[in-house]
């Protein structure tokens, strides 16, 4: 503030020592100098052909809008909900995609995920990502292609998490607009083809571009330039752009091409549902083996220390592991025997999980068998067997801190 207040004292007493001749050159200078910058701001005659064209074709986009505002609202909700932005329980309750959820049952995801964000960062980068291209791009193509786009490059993107990344809670908004992306690309191209009105003039496309290079400056710098799911909205977006758009010279796309796209859509996504359908939520079986050995080894060592002190029995010791320990286990591996379609990432701890009660089982039947006989070298063969289960166990218990 003191700065300018200094300069315009200084700029006040310079014009004050100026002769009326200096002064006016100085004004010619100036004009000078602002007018190629108002030419270059000012639009040409291509731009405001285009514009017109717009204008013509649909006079305001309200999708697009309207998106961006559901978008924010959701993460707004986020914000100001009880539980922390980062955490997955968080988002999962807030309608994100995660696959032993989503296809068991809750299918509804894959369409509340597309409109759901995982950060603040993310938010802003789609939110102006999309409007760029989508309040020019809507109007070309028409709002109920757009919204159709939109909603099936986010879909699309929710199953191929489901696919790729089924043990993450995630979100398909980003997909949805690598969907709005694929479309102009392919809509661009269609324009170029057949030059019309709505051909995007250099200039534009130029200006387009800058902003819309924040969003994919995100997705780069995040690392999700080239995640699947994003591709695969991209894909779809492109895919319905060279099928809707090639009249988009002439017209918006006829409503009833983008109803059978639209369809089509709907048809491969519920095929998409037959192999997905039913995975296993692994994570709180673990975690009931893991108190299953807790509970059972804290009682037997309360029993034991009562035996060596004489007030338990051999026989009462094989009682307790017969009557109490091992239906608890066996309870745990019918649990696990249960589990659906186990994902890929978690193939290898639940065979350790399965293998650590198979052997826990059988290690306590020959200790309940030698405890009962007194018999020295089948409670020697339990250690052993023992041991191994333990092995197992120790792969399957979650790492502390």
């Amino acid at each position: 503030m003191l700065f300018l207040l200094t300069l315009g004292v200084v700029g006040g007493v310079a014009l004050y020592v100026m002769t009326p001749e200096e002064r006016i050159r100085l004004v010619h200078r100036i004009v000078a100098a602002v007018q190629p910058l108002a030419s270059a701001a000012s639009p040409r005659p291509d731009e405001r052909s285009f514009s017109k064209a717009l204008q013509a074709r649909t006079r305001i986009a309200i999708v697009a809008p309207a998106i961006a505002c559901v978008n924010v609202a959701s993460f707004l909700r986020l914000l100001l909900g009880a539980g922390a932005i980062g955490d997955p329980g968080t988002l999962l309750a807030m309608g994100g995609n995660f696959a032993p959820r989503t296809t068991n049952g809750e299918w509804w995801r894959v369409l509340s995920a597309v409109f759901l964000h995982a950060g603040f960062v993310e938010c802003v980068a789609a939110t102006i990502g999309l409007l760029a291209v989508g309040l020019v791009l809507e109007r070309m193509v028409g709002s109920i292609t757009f919204a159709v786009v939109y909603l099936s490059a986010g879909v699309a993107g929710s199953f191929m998490l489901l696919f790729t990344d089924p043990l993450t809670v995630g979100t398909s908004a980003v997909a949805a607009v690598f969907g709005v992306y694929g479309l102009m690309i392919a809509t661009t191209i269609w324009t170029l083809v057949r030059r019309s009105p709505l051909t995007m003039p250099l200039r534009t496309a130029k200006r387009t571009a800058g902003v819309a290079a924040i969003f994919l400056a995100y997705a780069l710098l995040s690392g999700r330039l080239a995640d699947a799911s994003n591709l695969a909205g991209l894909a779809v977006g492109f895919t319905y752009g060279l099928a809707l758009a090639p009249g988009v010279a002439a017209s918006v796309p006829p409503l009833r091409r983008t109803a059978a796209a639209m369809a089509l859509t709907m048809m491969l996504a519920i095929a998409c549902t037959v192999p997905l359908r039913g995975i296993a939520d692994v994570g709180p079986q673990i975690a009931q083996v893991v108190a299953a050995e807790d509970r059972t080894s804290a009682l037997y060592e309360k029993a034991v220390a009562r035996f060596v002190k004489g007030r338990a029995t051999g026989a009462e010791l094989a009682a307790l592991v017969e009557r109490t320990i091992l239906p608890d286990l066996q309870a745990a591996s019918a649990r696990m025997q249960a589990l659906g379609k186990i994902p890929n990432q978690q193939r290898l701890l639940v065979t350790d999980a399965c293998n650590y009660v198979r052997l826990r089982i059988e290690s306590w039947r020959l200790r309940a068998d030698g405890l009962r006989k007194g018999n020295m070298r089948t409670l020697r063969e339990a250690d052993r067997i023992e041991r191994a289960s333990l092995e197992a166990f120790e792969r399957i218990r979650p790492t502390e801190g």
